[in-house]
């Protein structure tokens, strides 16, 4: 199964609580075989998780009751045999202002989006994680 859903951070989320979501995410998702990458940039997350059914329901009713984010989307859920980040217990990418210059900031954001339209797509929970990943990059908000 997969499911790609969007959410943005709560107003008073932390570097630390970011890190610490990461952290669990990864011990869990080796533990319960599941992969995934998760985008985080300007409070708005995006992720997409692969994985058996019981336990990537399970994952995303924790992931529903997390109040360190609000507005959470659910986008896509869909039964699926493969997986495309095989290999990922949990990519995942953040930065801020103090990371980078303005120019180096602009310039990530600009590739990520070139990268958002240009990634093979095999199937449409990564279309859809891909193109919120590209609205996140370029400011807008997250809509429903």
């Amino acid at each position: 199964m997969e499911i790609v859903y969007t959410s943005t951070a709560h107003p008073d989320i932390s570097a630390k609580e970011i890190t610490d979501i990461l952290k669990t995410a990864r011990e869990f998702n080796l533990k319960k075989q599941i992969t995934g990458c998760l985008l985080y940039h300007n409070k708005q997350f995006a992720q997409i998780i692969e994985g058996e059914e019981s336990i990537v329901n399970e994952l995303f009713s924790i992931i529903s009751k997390d109040k360190r984010h609000i507005d959470i989307k659910l986008l896509v859920k869909r039964k699926t045999i493969d997986r495309v980040f095989s290999n990922w217990s949990m990519a995942f990418y953040a930065f801020n202002d103090v990371d980078f210059t303005r120019l180096d900031k602009k310039n990530f954001e600009d590739k990520m989006i070139m990268f958002s339209d240009l990634a093979f797509k095999p199937t449409k929970a990564v279309q859809v994680f891909w193109s919120s990943v590209k609205i996140i990059m370029e400011g807008c908000p997250i809509d429903s």
